[in-house]
């Protein structure tokens, strides 16, 4: 309730008072999305590479790329001819 400007009993008050109106719940409730600061920085970089401000990574493999992110790529079992 304090993010949207008003204490939980002003928030019950105006419910009532709709509910009684409408005799429905006429009115949706929900605070604003909420994004930690990696996905934040993640959105503002994106941004910033669409706009030119900075320069994209490219890869020449899919390898390389999984590597930059301290991940590895698992190999292809090899094949055995009975």
């Amino acid at each position: 309730c304090a993010k949207m400007g008003m204490n939980i009993s002003t928030a019950i008050n105006i419910f009532i008072k709709a509910v009684n109106r409408t005799r429905t719940i006429p009115f949706k409730i929900r605070a604003e999305e909420e994004y930690n600061d990696e996905t934040l920085a993640a959105c503002q970089e994106a941004l910033d590479i669409s706009n030119g401000k900075i320069k994209a990574k490219r890869y020449d493999s899919f390898k390389e790329a999984m590597a930059d992110m301290d991940l590895c790529v698992a190999e292809p079992e090899p094949e055995y001819k009975a």
